[in-house]
């Protein structure tokens, strides 16, 4: 349809109508064009149903990470007397008398969020140790595994040993100490790719801890 509105030449002038518009007159006449186009209903079920999934995304993860989000409520809770005492004065102080209603509000938010940043720390920690130990265990039995099918080593001599379990942990150590203290950065060839998940981790984090 927006191919066939750009050949359209309504007044017969020889020139294509959508050349002779400035840029704002563009972007209404095609705003009017995917009106005129689109089913609403259809445009309505696709976003119920995208609501959908992202509800039962939240309350599939909310489920998981229960003791995260608790952890951030407490911590926030904790935090938000100690922190209206030392910003609140502050805060009213730089604040138009209009708009101080605002002040605690915005500190309250402000406790959950740094409550939020720690707590997914924390689980981010402990899920980092747990998919290493995972990860290297996984990893060193299905190489060993190979080498078997392979007859690069005896069928009967991994279960005598405890060759894969060494191996398995010392990659984990790896992992560990890759993902905790150099960062964990993503390799800057898939950078591209995966930050638009990086962002969408971070937001359904937010979302998670702050449905509570």
């Amino acid at each position: 349809a927006s191919a066939k509105d750009d050949r359209t030449d309504a007044d017969g002038d020889g020139a294509k109508d959508v050349d002779q518009l400035d840029a704002k007159q563009l972007a209404s006449r095609k705003l009017s064009l995917l009106l005129r186009i689109v089913d609403p209903g259809q445009v309505s079920e696709a976003l119920r149903g995208l609501c959908s999934g992202y509800l039962g995304i939240i309350a599939a993860l909310q489920t998981k990470y229960a003791r995260t989000t608790a952890l951030a409520h407490s911590i926030g809770e904790s935090c938000r007397p100690a922190a209206a005492k030392l910003l609140a004065p502050s805060a009213l102080a730089v604040t138009p008398p209009e708009h101080r209603k605002w002040v605690s509000p915005c500190i309250n938010y402000f406790c959950k969020f740094l409550a939020a940043v720690v707590a997914w720390r924390l689980q981010s920690t402990l899920s980092t140790f747990q998919s290493g130990l995972a990860g290297g265990l996984l990893a060193a039995r299905s190489g060993f595994a190979l080498l078997q099918s392979a007859n690069m080593i005896a069928p009967g001599e991994l279960g005598e040993t405890m060759s894969d379990e060494v191996v398995g942990w010392t990659l984990a150590a790896g992992g560990v100490y890759y993902q905790l203290v150099q960062g964990g950065a993503v390799p800057i060839v898939f950078y591209p790719v995966l930050w638009p998940l990086g962002v969408l981790e971070s937001w359904l984090k937010l979302c998670i801890t702050l449905h509570r």
